[in-house]
């Protein structure tokens, strides 16, 4: 799985962050827009989803049963080709798209009477999938317990800015809580 793009937005802007952090100037913006990103990141390392929707790509030698893209919160299937017996690229449009589970776990197979194509038997990567994943385009689509467990690790960050050890390593005992219904396993 590659992530082929990078969300055009964070969960938590820069004022949100500042108001949460009690800051009335200017002078640590740049500071905080790093700390809301790397917090971004932390808090979907830990819960194994992106909150920003971005898109992904995913191949397969052949085609599968069915096909469960490896991120949850799927939005949309952008794409299904594949390398048909002679060596020629193709795309198969005859899909239906399942969900499973509060996770929104994809599950694409082939549409009602259809089966899939088949696949040139020496090709690696032969399959290829491009989807979407997130909870939304922009941070309105992301839950309220996200963005609060976003700004306790800025706030983790910010107060601990300088310390060296594991200390930035840790979850603050609040995000964990927080972010413990997104959290699809542990790492």
């Amino acid at each position: 799985m590659i992530q082929t793009s990078s969300p055009t937005s964070f969960p938590v802007s820069i004022q949100q962050a500042k108001t949460w952090l009690k800051i009335d100037d200017n002078n640590s913006d740049a500071e905080i827009a790093g700390l809301i990103q790397a917090a971004t990141l932390r808090a979907e390392a830990y819960c194994g989803r992106p909150f920003i929707q971005r898109e992904y790509t995913e191949y397969f030698d052949k085609f599968p049963i069915v096909i469960e893209p490896e991120v949850v919160t799927f939005q949309s299937l952008t794409s299904l080709s594949y390398t048909d017996g002679d060596g020629a690229n193709q795309t198969f449009t005859d899909t239906q798209i399942g969900e499973g589970s509060k996770f929104k776990k994809a599950r694409i197979e082939p549409a009602y009477n259809f089966d899939w194509p088949s696949t040139r038997d020496d090709s690696l990567d032969a399959v290829k999938i491009v989807y979407q994943a997130g909870y939304g385009a922009n941070w309105n689509y992301v839950p309220e317990t996200v963005k609060q467990a976003i700004l306790y690790f800025v706030g983790h960050y910010f107060i601990n800015r300088m310390v060296v050890g594991d200390n930035l390593s840790e979850i603050p005992e609040t995000a964990k809580v927080l972010l413990a219904d997104e959290r699809v396993h542990p790492l």
